[in-house]
């Protein structure tokens, strides 16, 4: 592991790449969780033309909840990504309102005569 400090702007080139990296992925699985959808409703379709009377139909029902927990465990890792990434956009604009604050206070500080 290196020693290295990270200067703000390498710190910030850093999370825009790591948060690119998150969007790309949850593009991805976004994705994968709509296929999952259409599998799931594409089962709830068969089951309803076919019903009891269908070879397939247990199995199905047994394959039908284990897509939905799937479908359903794969939303949560998404969301979790999306929060992560939510998290480091509100600091960024927390970081840029803070800079504006301290310009525009010495902008007016200087206006008043200060300095």
């Amino acid at each position: 592991m290196s020693d290295k400090i990270l200067s703000e702007e390498e710190l910030e080139i850093e999370t825009y790449k790591s948060d690119y990296i998150k969007e790309h992925i949850i593009a991805k699985h976004m994705s994968d969780i709509q296929v999952m959808s259409k599998l799931i409703s594409s089962i709830n379709e068969y089951i309803i033309r076919f019903g009891r009377t269908s070879n397939v139909h247990d199995q199905l029902i047994d394959l039908k909840a284990q897509v939905i927990k799937n479908r359903d465990h794969l939303n949560d890792w998404v969301n979790k990504i999306w929060l992560s990434i939510s998290k480091s956009l509100m600091m960024a604009v927390k970081v840029y309102c803070h800079c504006l604050l301290v310009i525009w206070m010495s902008l007016h500080f200087i206006g008043k005569g200060g300095l």
